[in-house]
Parts: structure tokens; C-alpha cells; sequence
């Protein structure tokens, strides 16, 4: 903000001679005016006409306003004049429903989010987002990434998954899948799991999804997890189950800890446990210890296994 604040200052440059520009007070301009202004090239007059607008409270203009939402001709236009509908609180799903098929991607952008409001509450909103998962625009994507953590239909987490397995490799899709996956993160490790492409792009958000159902200690999420885990069989799904159970014990060891109580979870970390992989077998003799599960036969005879080979001269490091 005070860079070449010791360079003197250049006020104002304009052509020697030019006429003085036209003085117009928009405090003075009528809602109808104002609203033709929402539209002007000028981002200052466009920014002002909003203000006001929203300042006034004339919800009377809502109709004018949302037929500016359609038929604006540039998409700066067609944004503030969703913006003046929300700020007059006279924005509805209609209106929302309409800017997420814009041409433009900022419009069908900014309509994902102010769409959260109302997933789960409108009938069709939710289908008519689902699609964007192909939008050509990067930017989109990302905010749908976003939008869909506000949903609690499963569908939702379909799609999620869907951009897990096309873009999941992308770190800004990451970081956004991620904060929507907090209530679903189980569903959507599952989804990814099972995927036959879940060792391309979505592999990478393996671990950092099954942290975050060892850090929330959600007994249900974690059972979840290990059945899926126990169920996967090949060489390939072998490093998808290390990598899983990697992050499992690092969100773990974040929480506090509680005995996992759930007879599916524990029946399948009994399998883990007996698994043909030492790697896998090790990973699941920690996440037995975390989750309380020191009594079960398969982890006493895991623990007699490691004593054995931690007392045995012959064995290398």
C-alpha cells in the first residue's frame, strides 16, 4: 500500500485540453436508472448502482432486477444483478438456477455459491449442479468441489468422486475436496476404493481422506474404512490398503482416543490383521492399539509375532 510513497505522487493524467467529464450524482438517480447502471462498463458506476440499490431497500425493483439477471448483455451485468437480488433478499432458487447454465463461467461460478443455500431444499437445484462435474471451466469445478460439501445427498458424493478420480491429482481440487468431505469422507474413500481408476488421479487423496476419519473418531466412519479395507484383495489394491491405513494412524494419533465398538470394524481389522502383506498386517497392529482393540486373538498373536522377531539374534535390521 506505501510502495513509492517516496516518489512522489501522480494524481490524475489527462489530455491537455480534453473536455471535463460529465459530473453525474447517482444518489440522485431513480431505482429504475440505477438499475440500468448494473450493467454499465465501468466497474465504479456498476459497484455504486448496486449499493445504492441494496441501500435503498426498494424491493419493488426485484422484477427488474431479476429480468437483468437473464438478459443483461454482458456477464458483469448479469452478477451484479444476482448480487442486488441477494442483497435486496429477494434472490430465489429461480434465479439461481437460471445463472448456473450462463455462458460466461464467473456467472455460473458465483451461482454455485450463492446455490448452497438451498441444495437440500429445492427440489431440481441439486441436478442441475450435478453436471458441472464436465464443465469446461477449471474454475467451476473447484467451486463445485465446494458447493457440494454443503449437500448431504449421496449424489453429492458421487460427484465429489467423480472429480476425486478426473482431477484429483490437482492440489487446489484436493484441498477443496477435502474440506467438503468432513461428513462423508468414509463414502467417498469407499467410492474411490472400489474404483478400478483409484490408483490414477484420486490414489493421492487416499491418505489424506482416511486422515480425517481417524481424526474425527467416528466409530461408524472408521468401521467403514476398515470392511472396505478388508475387502480388497489384488497386488494393486495392496498399496491403496497401506496408504488408507497410513493416514488412518495418522489421524488417530491426532484424536483422543476411544475404543471402537462396532463388531463390523472390529471383524475386519481381525482380517487386516491375518493379512498376506507384513506392510498391511504392521499398519493394522497400530490402528488395533488406537482404536482399543488389545484383547482380540489375531492382535495377541500379532504382538507374540513381533516379540518373536524383535528377539531373534539371526534376524537383520
Amino acid at each position: 500500500l506505501i510502495a513509492g510513497a517516496d516518489r512522489g505522487r501522480i494524481w490524475r493524467v489527462k489530455v491537455r485540453g480534453a473536455p471535463k467529464p460529465s459530473r453525474i450524482d447517482l444518489t440522485k438517480a431513480s431505482a429504475k436508472e440505477l438499475a440500468g447502471y448494473l450493467a454499465h462498463p465501468n466497474l465504479w458506476w456498476r459497484e455504486t448502482a448496486q449499493r445504492l440499490l441494496v441501500e435503498r431497500g426498494d424491493r419493488s425493483m426485484a422484477p427488474l432486477v431479476s429480468e437483468l439477471c437473464r438478459r443483461a448483455p454482458t456477464p458483469q451485468g448479469r452478477l451484479h444483478a444476482l448480487y442486488t437480488l441477494d442483497g435486496l433478499g429477494a434472490l430465489d432458487a429461480e434465479a439461481v438456477r437460471q445463472a448456473l447454465g450462463d455462458s460466461h463461467f464467473a456467472v455460473r461460478m458465483h451461482a454455485l455459491v450463492l446455490a448452497e443455500r438451498w441444495l437440500d431444499k429445492q427440489a431440481g437445484l441439486l441436478e442441475k449442479i450435478l453436471p458441472l462435474t464436465d464443465d469446461p471451466e477449471p474454475r467451476v469445478r473447484l467451486q463445485l468441489a465446494l458447493t457440494l460439501g454443503e449437500s448431504r445427498d449421496p449424489r453429492a458424493v458421487e460427484a465429489m468422486g467423480r472429480l476425486a478420480r478426473r482431477y484429483g491429482a490437482d492440489r487446489w481440487m484436493q484441498a477443496a475436496i477435502l474440506s467438503s468431505a468432513a461428513e462423508s469422507a468414509d463414502r467417498l474413500l469407499a467410492g474411490i476404493l472400489h474404483n478400478p481408476g483409484g490408483s490414477g488421479e484420486s490414489a493421492s487423496l487416499v491418505h489424506p481422506l482416511a486422515s480425517v476419519v481417524g481424526a474425527r473418531q467416528d466409530s461408524q466412519q472408521i468401521a467403514a474404512v476398515l470392511h472396505t479395507l478388508a475387502e480388497l484383495r489384488d497386488d494393486q489394491a495392496r498399496q491403496l490398503q497401506v496408504r488408507c491405513l497410513q493416514g488412518l494412524v495418522e489421524g488417530l494419533k491426532r484424536a483422543r482416543r476411544e475404543v471402537m465398538r462396532s463388531q463390523t470394524g472390529q471383524a475386519a481389522l481381525r482380517r487386516l490383521l491375518i493379512h498376506p502383506s507384513a506392510e498391511v498386517q504392521e499398519l493394522a497392529l497400530v490402528v488395533a492399539g488406537l482404536v482399543g482393540l488389545r484383547e482380540a486373538p489375531e492382535m495377541k498373536d500379532a504382538l507374540a509375532a513381533a516379540s518373536r522377531t524383535a528377539l531373534d539374534h539371526a534376524r537383520t535390521l
